[in-house]
């Protein structure tokens, strides 16, 4: 079997959560090695999230999220269907098979209606969530600076797609999941995304150039694998890179990647260590240009704040929340996956003040 045609059956069978541990290893080894693979991997999730949403959208599913507060990792698409192809062949090969299989589709719409069920319940289950989250959160999606905000409440399970819910940032900046598995989040019927393998994480590109930036994120840690741990990495090394990640001493650290290109970093005390494991703590940073410093902050408190030492704008382009594509780069550390959960996760355009994620840790605060 062609190398090729190897890493893509690794790919789908990882995609629909189907891949043994020995497998797991042949792929991993595989995207470790080779960047062209691993640019490859990607391509195949934000295909296959397009085709399992447009699977969905033909019979007219609600795409809501589910009701059970633990949910084991996603059942794939191909569990009822093989797409042998890719592009238009494979939707072409998708729309036959739900046309002739009739005992599937029966099968299927049982299902469907069954979720339709639990997407009714939750609606009633709302109330299980703190009110003042529930009225912070949808004021918080119409701000005008938030540019990216995932809840993660209305992922499918049979999605790959988060989506974006900025209410003024414009289209295209929903994210694609590569792996990870929906959890339970902060309160019982709130939702999380858990990365535990060495390529799950969330893709998603950002437009634009900052002089002024906060980022915030509600994660719970289980352990350090490696020296850094990725909350958001823009891809590899390029100017206006930024790096935001946890080092293996639970200190929060951003590293920015100079024009040279140098790496200028910022890293606070420890404050993520073995005794916080488990419980949900609220990190953020925020870049401010014009005051010429980036702020660490963990549960709405400044953990500390540092002059920058090479002044620049940051383009955040294509990243990663959770792992780290290190593209053509192959040095000792470019292993960063992280290991916990993350429940909520923004993008603002301007620094927000100390007051400000002060006040977005209380909005939402278990």
């Amino acid at each position: 079997m062609k190398p090729t045609r190897r890493l893509a059956d690794l790919i789908d069978s990882y995609l629909d959560q189907r891949l043994d541990e020995v497998g797991r290893f042949e792929l991993e080894s595989i995207l470790l090695d080779d960047a062209a693979g691993r640019r490859e991997f990607w391509r195949r999730a934000e295909m296959e999230g397009l085709l399992r949403e447009w699977g969905r959208a033909q019979v007219g599913v609600n795409d809501a999220a589910c009701e059970a507060p633990e949910l084991p990792r996603a059942a794939g698409w191909r569990s009822h269907w093989r797409v042998a192809a890719t592009g238009i062949a494979a939707a072409l090969a998708l729309a036959a098979a739900f046309w002739s299989h009739h005992d599937k589709l029966t099968g299927l719409n049982d299902a469907l209606a069954r979720q339709l069920q639990h997407d009714a319940r939750l609606a009633a289950a709302d109330r299980a969530l703190p009110d003042h989250w529930l009225v912070t959160s949808k004021r918080q999606n119409e701000q005008a600076d938030l540019q990216v905000r995932y809840t993660f409440d209305d992922i499918h399970p049979d999605l790959l797609r988060v989506p974006n819910q900025a209410a003024h940032s414009g289209g295209g900046l929903d994210g694609t999941i590569g792996g990870g598995a929906i959890r339970q989040g902060r309160w019982s019927y709130k939702k999380a995304l858990e990365f535990d393998h060495r390529f799950d994480g969330v893709r998603l590109s950002v437009p634009g150039t900052y002089e002024t930036l906060t980022m915030a994120a509600w994660i719970q840690v289980h352990a350090y694998d490696h020296l850094f741990s990725g909350l958001f990495m823009s891809d590899g090394i390029k100017p206006g890179g930024f790096h935001w990640q946890i080092m293996d001493t639970g200190a929060l650290h951003i590293g920015i990647t100079d024009a040279v290109p140098g790496y200028t970093s910022y890293t606070s005390p420890p404050v993520l260590t073995p005794d916080t494991f488990g419980s949900w703590q609220h990190v953020a940073v925020v870049l401010d240009l014009p005051r010429n410093r980036v702020s660490h902050y963990c549960n709405g408190g400044l953990v500390s704040r540092h002059e920058l030492q090479q002044p620049m704008t940051v383009h955040l382009r294509s990243a990663m929340l959770g792992n780290w594509d290190a593209l053509d780069d192959k040095d000792g550390d470019m292993i960063r996956n992280f290991r916990g959960r993350m429940d909520d996760f923004s993008i603002y355009q301007n620094a927000l003040s100390d007051q400000e994620i002060q006040d977005l840790y209380q909005q939402g605060r278990p």
